[in-house]
């Protein structure tokens, strides 16, 4: 239970949490959709024991801080702007390190360069194979909830 002016917030956690398992439940279609558009990425699958349930806990473990950030917003008004300025910067260099790996051969360098050599360069013909999935969502998996 939340305290504070964090109490609005109860009333969005379960829709929150609703959220999250809508989003699990459709990575499994996701995946095979990035697949067809990227054919390496089917060395990485096979590289990454149980690389759904490793995307499940990344993705939950993500919005997990998403709404624990939230919370600390509501409950520490005060601190605010610096919360917000040191999660952007955060935020850019996670990015930044994901767009452009370090230079020396690293195995997630080396897995990005070679995924991305084979990987569909049609951007609208990757927005459609991405739009079916979500004109067709995968039902909802309740163990997520």
């Amino acid at each position: 239970m939340l305290h504070g002016s964090a109490n609005s917030l109860d009333t969005l956690e379960n829709d929150f949490n609703r959220v999250n398992a809508v989003l699990c439940s459709q990575i499994p279609g996701i995946v095979d959709v990035m697949q067809r558009l990227s054919p390496e990425l089917r060395w990485t699958r096979r590289l990454i024991p149980d690389e759904l349930g490793v995307l499940d806990r990344v993705l939950v473990k993500s919005r997990r801080g998403a709404w624990l950030f939230a919370v600390y917003m509501a409950l520490h008004p005060e601190y605010a702007s610096q919360k917000q300025v040191n999660h952007a910067a955060w935020t850019a260099a996670l990015g930044a390190w994901y767009l452009q790996p370090p230079a020396r051969s690293t195995l997630f360098s080396v897995l990005v360069r070679a995924v991305a050599k084979h990987e569909s360069r049609d951007v609208a013909a990757n927005i459609r194979a991405l739009e079916g999935i979500s004109n067709s969502p995968d039902k909802l998996d309740e163990a997520y909830l």
